[in-house]
């Protein structure tokens, strides 16, 4: 029995759990250890199967036209409307470092271990890229950010990589050079193996700049100056205190403008493959790595907090030719991201890392309620979090306060519900001390910055 029980804990990457805990801990594990299998059910897909990974930087669930957001987003809102989406995705951090490197790795960041700028994702753990590559696949990933670079990591099992925005991420417009870059790449390619292609859209982080043929900023004549290169994040936090109720809406519809920039140019993507010979043979993923706050609690940005605007991310997989429709309620965690391609790619795959396997939910099962989902972010505020049943408990380290909050009743996360569940408080604190104190390694594998990087991190507001 002991063997079961370290097994559901190295599951969730919790390492010399104590004694102590894993009575109170077991009945929980055991029924996420069978999340997601109450049916042997699979979706047969084609041998031929090429899949597409697209990552959209800083664009939250609640900023997509399709769950309620103004801007346009019809092509985003294609996907979500015709493929699986999960409406309760929560990333692992809330901010991009790490929230990619979870997705691209399936493992938590108490594992993977990327936690600030210069981290690293370690040349040991295997990347989905290299996963693929293993699998005879051909790779490729096009992405558009610094701390994505080949030093980091981020390239690891990528036959081709390339970074499309090296030296300015915030004043250079990039979706359209990814999208072209994906499309010439498609052209060219070798048609002998199966692909897998990851793109990476920037273009929502700030700075934001206007859009003209998304026009919803023209009417602004306030307090805020824009350059040339938009509205520097640093501008916002700088007046963010004296910002009216038209200044918030000419920052949002200026997002809002990027948002559907952003939406257009991964359309032209879609279009073309769909048109293409690989139509009825890709199978498309679409995840966020995180969202942008704008002063929900006093913020604007990211990477400060764990509350829903910045953790909930829109989360789809999409075969028009052999997956349904659906809508799936139940929690899930970008970490899935992996031994769910994993499993489709090589049914014999079977490691044990963060994540679960969504392949019998594309199939119809159902999924478990019961899932515990983690987030952290150390870099600018140590904090932890985790969700479960419809609760969120998060942990300042500084200054060690906890707070509670009903995600169903309360999803905006005003009120703190600790003094009245305390029951809830206490089931909820085990996993996150676990998670905690469960990293496989203290020392992050760390690049140093160059001085151009450090300089082009400051114009992007991260130092």
């Amino acid at each position: 029995m002991f063997k079961v029980i370290k097994k559901v804990f190295n599951r969730f990457n919790i390492i010399n759990i104590k004694t102590s805990l894993v009575t109170s801990c077991l009945l929980v594990l055991l029924s996420q250890l069978f999340f997601a299998c109450s049916k042997n059910e699979t979706v047969n897909f084609p041998k031929d199967l090429n899949v597409v990974l697209i990552i959209t930087d800083t664009i939250g669930k609640h900023q997509i036209g399709y769950y309620g957001a103004e801007a346009s987003t019809p092509n985003l809102d294609k996907l979500i409307k015709n493929g699986v989406h999960f409406t309760n995705t929560f990333s692992s951090a809330s901010w991009t470092k790490p929230a990619i490197a979870s997705i691209l790795t399936g493992y938590l960041p108490n594992v993977h271990l990327v936690r600030s700028l210069g981290g690293k994702i370690r040349a040991e753990i295997e990347t989905l890229a290299e996963y693929f590559q293993k699998n005879g696949f051909q790779t490729a990933g096009f992405v558009s950010h610094t701390l994505l670079a080949k030093k980091y990591g981020y390239g690891q099992g990528f036959e081709t990589y390339e970074n499309l925005n090296p030296t300015n991420p915030h004043v250079t417009i990039t979706s359209d050079k990814v999208s072209d870059s994906a499309i010439e790449w498609l052209k060219n390619r070798n048609n002998e193996r199966n692909f897998f292609l990851q793109l990476h859209y920037f273009d929502t982080h700030s700075n934001y700049r206007h859009h003209e043929k998304y026009d919803k900023t023209s009417w602004y004549n306030g307090k805020i100056e824009a350059t040339e290169y938009g509205v520097h994040i640093d501008t916002l936090r700088h007046v963010r205190k004296q910002m009216d109720a038209n200044d918030l809406k000419y920052v949002k519809g200026l997002f809002g403008e990027e948002t559907a920039f952003e939406d257009e140019q991964i359309g032209r993507f879609i279009s073309y493959l769909e048109e293409s010979p690989y139509a009825k043979n890709t199978l498309i993923v679409w995840v966020s790595d995180h969202g942008e706050a704008f002063l929900e609690r006093g913020k604007i940005g990211h990477s400060v907090t764990l509350y829903n605007e910045l953790i909930k991310v829109p989360f789809v997989f999409y075969m028009p030719s052999l997956l349904k429709p659906r809508e799936v309620k139940e929690p899930v965690a970008p970490v899935d991201i992996f031994p769910t391609l994993a499993k489709i790619v090589n049914q014999d795959w079977d490691e044990n890392r963060a994540g679960f396997s969504l392949l019998p939910v594309l199939a119809g099962s159902k999924l478990s309620s019961d899932r515990v989902t983690y987030n952290e972010t150390l870099r600018n505020s140590n904090l932890a979090a985790v969700e479960k049943n419809g609760y969120k408990l998060i942990h300042n380290k500084k200054k060690n306060r906890y707070a509670l909050y009903n995600l169903e009743s309360d999803p905006l996360e005003k009120n703190n519900i600790i003094s009245t569940h305390p029951a809830i408080f206490e089931e909820l604190k085990v996993f996150l001390d676990n998670y905690e104190k469960s990293d496989v390694n203290s020392k992050e594998d760390n690049v140093e910055l160059t001085p151009v990087e450090v300089k082009q991190l400051e114009s992007l507001g991260y130092m």
